[in-house]
């Protein structure tokens, strides 16, 4: 099989508990195939960019292989290869260490 739904393909290698879950994840725009918003029943093939964009973590991954059924969590990951991970908090952490970096250190103005 070389193609696959994307609620289906979530479920497969575990990266959503239930198919369920998967579509309503489409439906509020948190799942994005190739940079675009995904439907429930976009379908994903080898080489597809997936970007799963909850509220508190991001993942973006390359799309390997279709699975033709349910994988165990160790088997999963060998049908993805996540290219970016991080949770909101290191995200919110990063900014304001940048910004107080930014108010120690100031960039030198000319008025």
């Amino acid at each position: 099989m070389n193609t696959q739904r994307i609620d289906r393909f979530l479920k497969f290698v575990c990266l959503l508990k239930s198919r369920n879950l998967a579509k309503e994840a489409c439906e509020k725009g948190y799942i994005r195939i190739n940079g675009k918003p995904a439907k429930p029943a976009s379908w994903v093939r080898p080489g597809d960019l997936l970007e799963l964009d909850f509220p508190l973590f991001y993942r973006k991954l390359r799309v390997l292989s279709v699975p033709e059924r349910q994988l165990s969590k160790k088997i999963a990951p060998k049908f993805y290869e996540v290219l970016e991970e991080r949770t909101r908090e290191a995200v919110v952490r990063d900014l304001v260490d940048q910004i107080l970096q930014e108010i120690e250190n100031p960039p030198n103005q000319e008025v």
